[in-house]
């Protein structure tokens, strides 16, 4: 009787190790660094997009639940990004952003913005 509980118990670890693992895997977005790139991967599928937020063309709604900005790729070609959530903190003086999210519609839908360092903040 015990060793049927160590087998149980031994196979419930392995199954909770398998999903973590897949979930893991799921989760993961590949880079991609050009405009060209968000729009040519799969429909519904998640990328990270890396580029320049363009200044002084970000909204934020009235009711405090949408963003919306623009990022300029490596060959200068722009796109419309879409966050819902809280703007993020030193969003007006960040230069550069990762966005994670699908594209669909002809906007960028985000559900995580990660802002690059300002300037100031590296060694000169």
């Amino acid at each position: 009787m015990n060793k049927l509980v160590y087998v149980i118990g031994a196979l419930l670890i392995l199954a909770f190790i398998g999903m973590g693992a897949r979930e893991m895997m799921q989760s993961q977005s590949p880079y991609v660094e050009t405009v060209a790139e968000v729009k040519s991967a799969p429909a519904g599928s998640s990328v990270q997009f890396i580029g320049a937020i363009v200044p002084g063309k970000a909204k934020y709604s009235a009711d405090g639940k949408e963003l919306t900005f623009f990022m300029k790729d490596k060959n200068g070609e722009t796109l419309c990004v879409r966050f819902e959530g809280v703007k993020p903190q030193n969003f007006d003086t960040a230069p550069k952003a990762v966005v994670r999210g699908v594209y669909k519609n002809s906007d960028f839908h985000a559900d995580q913005v990660l802002l690059k360092c300002p300037s100031k903040y590296e060694g000169k």
